[in-house]
């Protein structure tokens, strides 16, 4: 006599294959295919003798399932808990789960795993870091006979984190009115993300609770940009000295080193640091110094100043004669060092017309 056998899926994630497997094709998935005739319904039909030894569902190739239109359930030869059909039921209702129709009566979920007074929990929001487990804890009452408890934990994606199961078992005459148990997940598993998750109960096969709770994190994550600011800000640093080039007319130079606390002088304008000379603060007089006494000698030889006559012959001093001195590569300023005779200023000032006379031709 042929059974339909019916499975209607109450999974989340998408079903793409179901097939009908016991003792009767040795527990393999090729030969009893069910066939999708709706969008969550699949069917097949079977000798109903074949059922009498156990059956399951394996629903896409991984998930095995008890049928919850069966009314009874036990262990096979394995020790694995399984369908048994009623030879002399051609049919499957659908109305039956398990023997005395098993039912949850309660759903909460818990801090601890206290079966007596266990504390709950006052919302579904959980931290990583903070938290380490989903513990969620059943109560089913019309135990009669042994069942099939399974928790299915589902991801933000409805991707199928984990599948769990607890063996309900009856006492010795059969009676069993209530049943506590325990499911959890752990959040140390470094694949949990953050997001709404949802967790299914099933009893034998069928859809008995489902309910949803958030996983959250108090890690700060930085855009691109504000990443950049901060290397930005951490990679300026303020030099402590500051470095000049020194230029040919010196007045401009004191000019800038009056606005300046703390001066090298170099002669190119290298940012390589260079170490601080023993004497800085008596060059920077010196120099001062020498700048004024040009300043000196310009103002003098513009109230002397002769008016050549345009076929005068100009000869140049004998110490001119020579290549003109170039600024040295290193600097000594000695403060005993001035342009203090008569001598030498006029000897200055003539230099300083023959510049001038050039200038203007």
């Amino acid at each position: 006599m042929l059974r339909k056998i019916v499975f209607k899926s109450p999974f989340l994630f998408p079903v793409t294959n179901v097939a009908l497997i016991g003792d009767f094709n040795n527990w393999s998935s090729d030969t009893q295919l069910l066939s999708n005739f709706d969008d969550n319904c699949w069917s097949t039909e079977i000798d109903s003798t074949f059922l009498s030894n156990g059956y399951k569902f394996l629903i896409n190739d991984s998930l095995r399932m008890n049928d919850p239109t069966s009314n009874t359930y036990d262990f096979n030869e394995f020790g694995e808990l399984v369908s048994f059909g009623d030879i002399n039921n051609s049919s499957s209702s659908g109305d039956l789960s398990g023997c005395l129709n098993k039912k949850l009566e309660k759903f909460t979920f818990t801090e601890d795993f206290n079966l007596e007074n266990p504390q709950i929990r006052e919302n579904n929001d959980y931290l990583l870091g903070a938290d380490q487990f989903v513990i969620v804890r059943l109560l089913i009452e019309n135990v009669g006979g042994p069942g099939v408890v399974s928790c299915l934990w589902y991801g933000p994606d409805n991707f199928c984190s984990s599948v769990s199961e607890n063996i309900l078992i009856s006492t010795n005459d059969g009676c069993l009115e209530r049943s506590s148990l325990y499911f959890w997940m752990s959040l140390d598993d470094s694949s949990i993300t953050t997001g709404c998750w949802t967790v299914q109960v099933l009893i034998d096969g069928a859809l008995a609770y489902q309910d949803n709770f958030n996983i959250t994190s108090n890690n700060v994550k930085f855009s691109l940009s504000d990443e950049i600011i901060l290397l930005e800000e951490n990679e300026m640093e303020v030099p402590s000295k500051t470095t000049v080039d020194l230029e040919e007319d010196s007045s401009s130079v004191v000019e800038i080193l009056s606005q300046i606390e703390d001066v090298h002088i170099v002669e190119n304008t290298s940012i390589n640091p260079i170490s601080e000379p023993e004497d800085s603060g008596e060059a920077f007089f010196d120099l001062l110094d020498i700048s004024n006494e040009i300043s000196d000698i310009k103002d003098e030889s513009i109230k002397n100043q002769r008016v050549e006559p345009d076929n005068a012959v100009k000869v140049l001093p004998d110490f001119l004669e020579t290549d003109l001195p170039v600024l040295a590569e290193n600097i000594e300023m000695e403060k005993s060092t001035k342009i203090s005779t008569k001598s030498e200023l006029e000897e200055d000032l003539d230099i300083i017309n023959f510049l001038n006379d050039i200038d203007e031709e």
